[in-house]
């Protein structure tokens, strides 16, 4: 005789019922305004006077700078990385999602101190240069690796940002102004969305400096002379939501995190009169890099700053991870 079982039904429609809660709660997460963040915390490489990290991607490794030295931090541990002709200094200032690497490395010509950007995977070094230019200094990659962007240095000695599309090869240039005034891009992200900042020259006044996005797709710039109420904005970092890192003055530089298209901003450090504090690399997490410099100084202090968890939300979620597992437990 089979023994009677119980019906199932109701258990079913419960982890469906919570499984949906539980979606539409991350949709709104995702969703949800610029978050508040927790204060930065330090990320310090011992034996080395400077630590400036650039990037960190959606694994939480963060790639960047110690003293000249090129570094890998995951895991707790620091792994250092130099160029093979870098005779004067090794930079990594991008890390994809699969561990791509992209870097600077500095080296001498003649008694002129020249760079040449190069991209790392499997302990290999590819060199990546503009034809034509005297210096060519990568700045970040794109999580997926399609996209890197930096700045080419011209014959005449101005300064111009492009990004690279690994895919289809095509490189779109943004060009320094007319005065040779240097434009730089920096953050990239896997829709196309390149950040960066420029000077222009004004005539009869002070050069202006501000910051801009540019969608790759529709070549729409978007140019921005204030953020977060803070002048001479220059945006370094943008991640999927579109939210971007960055510093600006009055005086002395302050790093700040917020969203272009809602005007929504965060200061993320307060610093001393003398220091600066810059935001570079940002993930989909929204986890940020930067580091405080005093003026003058090397001795870089790097850091990491994670958003604040909403208490409601979360509050919310345990309930719902709570229904789940007593509707596991039934069955």
């Amino acid at each position: 005789m089979r023994p009677i079982l119980r019906p199932r039904r109701p258990i079913a429609v419960l982890r469906q019922a919570t499984t949906a809660t539980l979606t539409l709660l991350l949709a709104s997460m995702a969703a949800a305004a610029l978050p508040a963040y927790d204060p930065p915390v330090p990320l310090l490489r011992g034996g080395f006077a400077g630590t400036a990290p650039w990037d960190i991607n959606n694994a939480g490794t963060i790639v960047g700078e110690s003293d000249g030295v090129g570094f890998v931090y995951a895991g707790g541990v620091f792994t250092s990385v130099l160029h093979p002709l870098g005779s004067s200094a090794t930079q990594l200032n991008g890390i994809a999602d699969d561990g791509l690497l992209a870097g600077t490395y500095f080296f001498n010509d003649g008694g002129a101190t020249r760079t040449a950007g190069f991209l790392l995977a499997g302990g290999s070094f590819e060199t990546l240069v503009v034809p034509g230019a005297t210096s060519t200094a990568l700045r970040d990659l794109s999580p997926n690796g399609r996209y890197v962007s930096g700045t080419w240095v011209a014959a005449g000695g101005s300064t111009q940002g492009f990004v690279l599309d690994r895919l289809t090869g095509v490189r779109t240039d943004v060009p320094a102004d007319a005065s040779g005034l240097p434009s730089i891009v920096q953050g990239v992200n896997d829709a196309g969305l390149a950040v960066g900042s420029f000077l222009r020259a004004v005539p009869g006044g002070a050069p202006q400096q501000g910051a801009f996005t540019l969608d790759l797709a529709t070549g729409v710039r978007t140019e921005y002379l204030s953020a977060a109420g803070l002048e001479r904005p220059r945006f370094r970092g943008v991640n999927a939501d579109g939210l971007v890192t960055g510093f600006g003055g009055p005086g002395a530089n302050t790093a700040f995190v917020g969203n272009p298209a809602t005007g929504e901003w965060t200061v993320l450090r307060s610093v001393p009169a003398g220091t600066n504090s810059f935001a570079y690399g940002i993930n989909d997490a929204g986890a940020v890099v930067g580091y405080d410099a005093t003026t003058g100084s090397l001795a870089y202090r790097g850091w990491v700053a994670t958003p604040v968890p909403e208490p409601a939300t979360w509050a919310l979620w345990g309930l719902g991870l709570a229904a789940l597992g007593a509707a596991t437990r039934r069955r």
